[in-house]
């Protein structure tokens, strides 16, 4: 059993009652649906993608792991990460409008207030640095992250994101 950032290891789907069994044939129904609707993309590059986009601990676990450059992590989950990153690769690049839920800090010495965030002006406890490369999340300004994030088109999917730790 692999144990990431404190968490015990154990598979976790909220939406799923925790079984995987129900996750796959999740997965599974919805790349038919994507394939019998006449999508292009391999039914594993489907599986993939629709996979990472689910509120379980593989999305969690997963980004943790490349986000924090996590090498037993990475190890662990380098299977999907190859498939997802080569579904990514096939999808045609567009210029749009997304939402990316960032988490809203509270307590802690965090003021917890959207508008603080929005603006740049993070809780007490970052650096200068931090504060001073911190982008400006306004309509309009070109904000660009080299890395593995989930963003969606639809704004209640982020704010749901963003605001489910907020007390």
């Amino acid at each position: 059993e692999h144990t990431f950032r404190g968490a015990t290891g154990r598979f976790q789907a909220p939406d799923f009652n925790d079984s995987m069994a129900s996750l796959i044939i999740s997965c599974k129904l919805f790349v038919q649906d994507r394939i019998a609707g006449g999508e292009q993309l391999s039914g594993v590059h489907i599986f993939a993608l629709h996979l990472y986009t689910l509120y379980c601990s593989i999305f969690r676990d997963t980004c943790w792991a490349m986000r924090d450059l996590d090498w037993p992590s990475i190890k662990v989950w380098r299977p999907f990460i190859w498939y997802l990153d080569q579904a990514l690769y096939q999808l045609n690049t567009a210029s749009s409008v997304v939402f990316r839920g960032l988490k809203l800090f509270s307590g802690s010495g965090a003021d917890g207030q959207v508008a603080s965030f929005l603006d740049g002006r993070w809780p007490k406890f970052l650096s200068d640095y931090q504060k001073q490369h911190t982008p400006k999340y306004h309509v309009d300004n070109l904000v660009m992250w080299p890395a593995f994030s989930s963003t969606s088109l639809d704004y209640r999917i982020a704010l749901g994101y963003a605001s489910r730790e907020l007390k």
